[in-house]
């Protein structure tokens, strides 16, 4: 693997960490509050880390 390809892909998994730590923000809320809509929140920003994760190595 070169260099390049090594530093291109870490601004992608700084995504999907980011987007992971808010996936668990939002289920700790949705343990609290117990309601319906943060399961959902957390399931599409859980989904959209996924993408992220596969459309960076797809363009590297």
């Amino acid at each position: 693997m070169s260099p390049r390809n090594r530093t291109t892909r870490r601004p992608a998994v700084r995504r999907v960490l980011t987007w992971t730590l808010l996936a668990l923000a939002f289920w700790g809320v949705a343990v609290l509050d117990d309601g319906f809509l943060p399961w959902v929140a957390a399931f599409a920003a859980a989904s959209v880390a996924v993408a992220v994760a596969f459309a960076g190595r797809r363009r590297v």
